[in-house]
């Protein structure tokens, strides 16, 4: 069963959104020494997941993958950031200051276009399997029950 465009995008966005709020509270659990701190191989695996979750929005994704990737890195940063980081910055309040906000989004600039790269690489990805797909299905021979049924013969 394959899913229409619209709902198929929006599994792979809110997919993509909650895998990103997963690591982003992993990543901020073992930045806070809530995990030991001195396993690096840890930092990289974290790493690894936030591409593979641009990449697979990418891939996955059938109409804007690179905006989507980019709704979904920063709205996960965002969410990340409110639950996360910001109690510990400033106790007690789960928002921003003002003049704090428009720093914020300044910031999230190439976290974003790192994104947006990494959705178009799995775009492209997923096209180049397409065309060798549909190259290799064209390519097959016809098998010879089709073609003798084609020929008229009993």
């Amino acid at each position: 069963m394959t899913l229409p465009d619209p709902a198929r995008n929006i599994v792979v966005s809110l997919t993509g959104f909650i895998g990103f709020v997963i690591i982003g509270h992993l990543i901020f659990e073992w930045g806070a020494h809530h995990f030991d701190a001195s396993n690096p191989p840890l930092a990289l695996l974290a790493l690894l997941l936030l591409c593979a979750n641009f990449f697979g929005i990418g891939y996955f994704a059938t109409r804007f993958p690179v905006l989507q990737s980019a709704f979904v890195c920063f709205m996960g940063s965002m969410t990340v950031t409110v639950v996360d980081y910001l109690p510990a910055i400033y106790p007690g309040r789960h928002y921003w200051p003002r003049a704090e906000m428009l720093g914020f989004i300044r910031n999230q600039l190439v976290p974003v276009a790192i994104s947006c790269v990494l959705a178009y690489l799995g775009a492209w990805l997923r096209n180049r399997a397409n065309i060798r797909r549909h190259q290799a299905r064209d390519a097959r021979p016809r098998s010879s029950a089709l073609e003798d049924s084609n020929s008229g013969q009993p």
